[in-house]
């Protein structure tokens, strides 16, 4: 009971995070990005805070690359929603707990958490995920930039895929 009460407020409430529950109200809307983090509760990379999670890690395993992984994302996700508000509604963050939305996150082809991925014009059905923070980043700011890239790739596709532009 703790633990899903944890979850629902992992992002309830969020003034910048918009819980996703049907994918209808991310791709209905044109000229739009959604940036959509798919996580699950139980993930302590989503939601532990980041000093614990290295604690954690540095006690069970020597792996060079387990303290980038094992990181609170859920803070990070929230800063970079609230630093791209200004860009809003045509820059959207969301996030799906694949807890709750199973079947969503297995049509989306979602295999580890946090994933993230962009939704947009030119991108695939299941989204862009992002080149460098897919399953997480440490700061807002390499989030945002990662975000922004991967809508500008799927954007520059699907103008390529329209052809040139018309003229007289």
């Amino acid at each position: 009971l703790a633990l899903a009460a944890c979850v629902v407020a992992l992002y309830t409430g969020d003034a910048y995070v918009q819980l996703v529950r049907d994918f209808t109200q991310v791709q209905a809307q044109p000229h739009t990005v959604f940036a959509i983090e798919f996580f699950a509760g139980w993930c302590g990379h989503c939601q532990v805070p980041k000093e614990e999670s290295l604690r954690r890690a540095a006690s069970q395993s020597t792996e060079p690359d387990l303290p980038l992984l094992c990181q609170a994302f859920a803070p990070v996700w929230k800063a970079a929603a609230a630093g791209a508000c200004a860009a809003r509604p045509a820059l959207t963050f969301g996030a799906v707990d694949c807890v709750a939305d199973y079947v969503l996150c297995r049509e989306m082809g979602v295999s580890g958490f946090p994933s993230v991925r962009v939704f947009t014009a030119g991108a695939p059905p299941t989204g862009e995920e992002l080149a460098t923070c897919g399953h997480g980043c440490e700061s807002a700011v390499e989030v945002l930039d990662d975000v922004l890239a991967a809508a500008n790739a799927a954007a520059a596709r699907a103008a390529a895929a329209s052809g040139p532009p018309f003229r007289c």
